[in-house]
């Protein structure tokens, strides 16, 4: 009975890390960083919302938010 509840005490708090790091919930593609930013750059140049462009790198971006020197 004690060897259970060692069982209980150890392995369910780190059965429960074990899937928070390794079975995230995927985040949906209209949700992500890039598919808000084309949205709101639609709707601000009047193209019709989904129009294919060309994919630009946000990384200079990114890392201003990172290092607090972009926009939020």
């Amino acid at each position: 009975m004690i060897m259970l509840g060692w069982v209980a005490v150890i392995g369910l708090p780190l059965a429960v890390v074990f899937a928070v790091i390794f079975l995230p919930e995927r985040i949906p593609k209209e949700r992500t960083v890039e598919a808000i930013r084309q949205r709101l750059e639609d709707e601000e140049s009047g193209r019709p919302v989904g129009a294919q462009r060309v994919v630009r790198s946000c990384h200079t971006w990114q890392a201003g938010l990172i290092f607090g020197r972009g926009r939020r």
